[in-house]
């Protein structure tokens, strides 16, 4: 087997993982999540006991203007000692290749990987929570109001997306990044929006009320997924309601929608991220039918930190 495939094995903590899936599908979940990537790896004899995966991210590296990559961080539960050292290899090598911003994403289980991180200058920058809904099958999947229409949006919606975007997504990892700005974060995330309907994602379905746009979700193909797990996924990216239509079930028309095209693209999972502190669409999913699964820390790293010299 792969060594890395047998460490991952032994790590319960991937990311974004559906959970009633065995540790085989979730190992090769994430090992198919890293192709490419660049290793540092710890071995304790001939054992792989910790890596630190790096990938580069083609988008940040553009929109911030600092050669940037993701870091992964895999580290046998029975060798977290060897946490410091494996995170110092991988910034060093990180470094030397040039990488001036790094991001990475960890559960919060793992304390002792954050707190380790955070010595080695990595700050927080978002906390979320992951919900997931399995189609068909989620019980509790309130009906889909009445006075609400579904439909798919297309790149002639481009700018509306954008437009409800700027209006309503007010939190993110860069948002929430004092080297990026809060201007600079809308004009990423308004770029995204209008990307996910022009070909980034699968599909972007738009509600509106007495034919006024209220809201939209987009969401996109988990790679790896039918492969690992037998079936698909999507993870849904990006979901705004404008302000004068919350509390109007915008979200379980959005949902109740998505549920019913899901089988046209072999999804039977969905899977979404937001904000801890975002206690209204938390309460907005559960009544839509998703449950909460994992919750993760986003952490980044930066050259020119002054926190770290």
């Amino acid at each position: 087997m792969d060594e890395l495939l047998s460490l991952l094995t032994r790590y319960p903590y991937w990311p974004h993982r559906p959970r009633a899936s065995s540790v085989e599908q979730h190992a090769a979940f994430a090992r198919a999540s890293l192709q490419g990537a660049e290793l540092v790896r710890h071995h304790r004899g001939s054992i792989l006991v910790a890596a630190v995966a790096r990938q580069t991210l083609g988008w940040d590296t553009e929109k911030l203007g600092v050669p940037s990559a993701r870091l992964s961080v895999i580290v046998d539960p029975d060798s977290v000692e060897v946490t410091a050292s494996i995170v110092g290899e991988a910034l060093a090598s990180a470094t030397s290749a040039g990488f001036g911003y790094l991001f990475t994403r960890v559960d919060a289980r793992e304390l002792a990987t954050v707190q380790h991180l955070e010595r080695a200058g990595f700050r927080t920058v978002d906390a979320i929570v992951s919900q997931y809904l399995r189609v068909g099958v989620q019980p509790g999947v309130s009906a889909a109001p009445s006075g609400i229409a579904v439909r798919e949006a297309t790149a002639a919606d481009a700018a509306l997306v954008e437009e409800m975007t700027d209006a309503t997504l007010t939190q993110s990892r860069f948002h929430s990044d004092p080297l990026v700005g809060v201007e600079k974060a809308r004009a990423m995330y308004r770029e995204w929006a209008r990307n996910s309907v022009s070909g980034l994602n699968e599909l972007t379905l738009i509600a509106e009320v007495d034919g006024v746009p209220a809201g939209f979700l987009s969401c996109k193909d988990v790679r790896g997924a039918r492969e690992a797990y037998g079936y698909g996924y999507c993870r849904i990216e990006l979901v705004a309601v404008l302000e004068a239509f919350r509390g109007t079930g915008a979200v379980q028309a959005l949902t109740a929608n998505l549920l019913a095209r899901c089988p046209a693209h072999g999804w039977a999972l969905c899977g979404i991220g937001t904000q801890i502190s975002n206690a209204t669409a938390l309460r907005a999913y559960g009544k839509a039918g998703f449950t909460p699964g994992d919750a993760i820390f986003s952490m980044r790293w930066r050259a020119d930190d002054a926190r770290h010299g």
